[in-house]
């Protein structure tokens, strides 16, 4: 599983921990804020995880998987829009996904 995220929901930090123990690998592109509030948690003893920071806010919030990618938008007013992320699921989708966390991925610091 491969993100970007530009905001944290209250249970993000369980959820992604949960996920640690049951597959493979998980990359996450995030800014400090959300790095400053993870880092609470003991991650860094998953093999399988890496995060990354970003050098600026992405203006989206995305997760990709083999089977499926969503993407969550902001309004012009910088809030989040949490009730319409556009969900695919055909490969050309999920590539486009992974494309594109790869992209912020390039931009950003690996911290863990």
């Amino acid at each position: 599983m491969y993100g970007v995220s530009p905001i944290l929901f209250p249970d993000y930090p369980e959820f992604f921990k949960s996920l640690a123990e049951s597959i493979d690998t998980i990359s996450l592109v995030v800014t400090q804020e959300v790095l400053d509030i993870i880092s609470a948690y003991p991650l860094g003893n998953y093999e399988n995880l890496e995060i990354y920071l970003a050098p600026r806010a992405p203006g989206i919030a995305a997760t990709v998987t083999d089977t499926f990618l969503s993407i969550g938008f902001f309004y012009k007013s910088g809030s989040y829009d949490f009730t319409r992320d556009l969900i695919a699921t055909s490969p050309a989708a999920i590539k486009f996904g992974k494309d594109l966390i790869h992209h912020y991925r390039t931009q950003s610091r690996r911290i863990v």
